[in-house]
């Protein structure tokens, strides 16, 4: 049986690109649904924040100029964002599929997986499609009760105008 969505994390993009293209290629050369979902960090949401344009890979702005969702190479991440690449920008192929409507971008702030903690174990159960921590509901009420979000989004200026537009590529998203 084939997957009728695939969602990964992303964070640079090229772990998401090993998990979700082979199946973007295969419903392309079947002419086949599938539905990817890009999930991205709030405190770096390149792709869901981040305007499409060329930008350099680096904060020395040594680099060729690449087209990619970026928030600019000089964008830093906060200090509590956890994510192993702290990158300013999204792979270009990512970028390039997520324009095209092809990838679903979004980005969390709070819920279950802003409270998931370090050796925390986490069901993946296929037949059902769900995706759940495995802690007591107490445990997970707590956590969510004292969960506090991360910086707010822009008020003003682009980045809220695009906010305010913004929705999952599955939808239809207005990229440009």
């Amino acid at each position: 049986e084939y997957p009728d969505i695939v969602v990964g994390c992303t964070g640079g993009g090229s772990n998401f690109a090993g998990i979700a293209l082979p199946f973007l290629g295969k419903s392309f050369r079947d002419n086949s649904d599938i539905e990817l979902r890009a999930i991205e960090p709030s405190a770096c949401p390149s792709l869901t924040k981040g305007k499409y344009a060329y930008d350099f890979g680096d904060t020395g702005k040594m680099t060729p100029l690449t087209k990619m969702h970026t928030l600019g190479s000089e964008f830093v991440p906060p200090g509590f964002h956890a994510g192993g690449l702290r990158y300013h920008g999204m792979a270009p192929i990512i970028s390039h599929l997520t324009n095209l409507g092809h990838i679903s971008p979004e980005a969390y702030v709070g819920g279950p997986i802003g409270v998931i903690k370090n050796g925390d174990k986490i069901t993946i159960d296929a037949e059902t499609n769900s995706i759940s921590i495995n802690i007591s509901d107490e445990e997970l009420q707590k956590r969510l009760d004292n969960f506090k979000p991360n910086k707010e989004l822009p008020k003003k200026g682009v980045l809220s105008k695009y906010s305010k537009s913004v929705q999952s590529a599955s939808l239809g998203a207005i990229t440009d």
